[in-house]
C-alpha cells in the first residue's frame, strides 16, 4: 500500500482558498480552483487529495476551521519557518496586510511578498511559503488575510501572535473573545 504524502505549502494556500470559497457559498472545480491559487489542475487535485487525507478538508467539501485554524496557528510557522530577504517591492503581509488594516497598531517594519504586479509596496521581503501566495493574495482578501496571519504567527512578537490567534479564531471558528 502506497504511503500518502504528506502537506506541502500550496495545500496551504488551496485549505485557504477553500475556506474562503466556502464562506461565500460559492463552488469550484479543480480548474477554477487552480487558476485562483496559480498552479495546475493537477496540483490542484493532488493538493485537495492531501487536503481531504489531513482531515482539512471535509466530506462536505467545506474545510474544517479547526483544523486550518491549528494548521495556521502551530504548523505553518514550524515547518514554513519565517525567511527574510532586502528591501523589494511586494504585497503587504503580516501586520501590515490590507485586509488586517486597523487591526494590529500599525508600527514595525513593513514586510512584503516580493512580487511586482498589480498593487505594490516598497519593505523588508519576507518569502512567502509558497510563490503563488502574492497573486492568490491579490485576488482574494479572505486568502490574504488567512495567509498574512500565518506570518504573524511566523515571525510576529508575542503580543501580535496573540492577536493574530484571537483573529484567526475569530475568522474560522466564529469564536468572539472579549
Amino acid at each position: 500500500m502506497p504511503r500518502p504524502e504528506n502537506l506541502r505549502a500550496q495545500d496551504v494556500v488551496v485549505a485557504c482558498k477553500l475556506h474562503s470559497l466556502s464562506a461565500s457559498r460559492r463552488d469550484w472545480t479543480y480548474l477554477s480552483l487552480a487558476s485562483e491559487v496559480g498552479l495546475s489542475a493537477g496540483e490542484a487535485h493532488n493538493a485537495v487529495d492531501r487536503c481531504r487525507c489531513s482531515g482539512l478538508l471535509l466530506p462536505s467539501r467545506e474545510i474544517s476551521g479547526t483544523a486550518l485554524r491549528d494548521l495556521l496557528v502551530t504548523a505553518v510557522p514550524r515547518i514554513f519557518y519565517a525567511t527574510r530577504g532586502s528591501v523589494a517591492r511586494g504585497v503587504p503581509t503580516a501586520t501590515h496586510a490590507f485586509p488586517l488594516k486597523g487591526r494590529f497598531d500599525g508600527r514595525g517594519t513593513l514586510l512584503v511578498w516580493p512580487s511586482e504586479d498589480g498593487i505594490t509596496r516598497l519593505g523588508e521581503s519576507l518569502l512567502p511559503i509558497y510563490p503563488s501566495v502574492p497573486a492568490a493574495a491579490r485576488r482574494d482578501p479572505v486568502v490574504h488575510e488567512l495567509l498574512a496571519l500565518a506570518d504573524v504567527m511566523r515571525i510576529g512578537s508575542d503580543l501580535e501572535k496573540v492577536t493574530a490567534t484571537r483573529l484567526l479564531d475569530e475568522r474560522l471558528l466564529g469564536a468572539r473573545s472579549t
